[in-house]
């Protein structure tokens, strides 16, 4: 998916992204490490910074302006929030990779098995672009 934003950028047109990374909520286990509740919240921006960040680092490089948002709770929803709430103008997210098991699954059973972006492509109020792994613009 970076290649493929940074390829459209090559090509003159300008981007400005928002670097979404959605974090499952802290379990309670989780939380009883830290009794005032900081760690069940520094925990999980924490881990979704580092990852936004290492993105930004791959994209700023080709001129495409970058925000970072960091979310808790079920992907598809805070997909689909966040990009109403930022007024994107398409939302681009990619595609799950199929392993051979889910590959098999489907091939016998003749049934699809949602992901993360199908849902997304169901509930999006904008266009969705759902880029493959491998695919590049």
């Amino acid at each position: 998916m970076i290649d493929y934003l940074v390829d459209i950028a090559g090509r003159g047109m300008p981007l400005d992204v928002v670097l979404l990374n959605v974090q499952p909520k802290p379990l309670a286990w989780q939380a009883r490490a830290a009794p005032d509740g900081a760690m069940r919240e520094r925990l999980p921006t924490y881990r979704g910074k580092r990852i936004v960040r290492s993105v930004r680092r791959r994209l700023e490089p080709a001129g495409i302006a970058t925000s970072e948002r960091i979310e808790l709770g079920s992907p598809v929803e805070a997909i689909v929030r966040s990009a109403s709430a930022e007024g994107c103008d398409a939302i681009v997210i990619a595609a799950p990779r199929i392993g051979r098991a889910r590959k098999w699954l489907a091939r016998m059973t003749r049934l699809t098995i949602a992901s993360v972006a199908a849902d997304v492509v169901q509930l999006a109020t904008v266009p969705v672009v759902v880029v493959s792994a491998h695919s590049r613009a």
